[in-house]
């Protein structure tokens, strides 16, 4: 193996490095300069200084990351439950053929519907609270 080898997949990487990020800086570049000097933008779009801020401001309050524990147990809460219905549905349709043929329309036209399109259902029957979210989890993991 010549020194040349060893070069190239260092390179490569280097490469790699600066090209990751650049449509991101690109992105938000952009965004900056379409927002800025323009109020009516800015309350439409905001701006990446007006999110930043926003960001430090909830993060140091301690509130991003309340809040983000509270959307971890909704989302791992829905999980569970809909890996564990979910599995037992689906035994009950392997085992039995009968069921199986008589839930195959319904987990069809469920399927063809998109979860979320289901969300202001959900929020009438559960409320607003943690129950409509945990809910919708549900429902995204249970028909996988």
């Amino acid at each position: 193996m010549n020194s040349s080898q060893n070069i190239q997949p260092k390179r490569l990487d280097l490469v790699l490095l600066v090209l990751y990020p650049l449509p991101l800086i690109l992105f938000v570049v952009a965004w900056h300069f379409y927002t800025f000097g323009q109020p009516q933008r800015q309350f439409i779009f905001s701006s990446p200084d007006q999110v930043w801020a926003a960001f430090t401001r909830l993060a140091a309050s301690g509130e991003l990351l309340k809040n983000g524990i509270v959307t971890i147990i909704e989302a791992l809460a829905g999980f569970a439950l809909g890996t564990t219905i979910g599995a037992a549905i689906g035994l009950l349709l392997w085992y039995s053929k009968l069921t199986a043929k008589v839930a195959k329309p319904y987990i069809t036209a469920l399927a063809t519907i998109p979860i979320f399109a289901l969300a202001p259902i959900i929020i009438v029957w559960f409320g607003i609270g943690i129950l409509s979210k945990i809910m919708l989890a549900f429902l995204s993991t249970v028909a996988v």
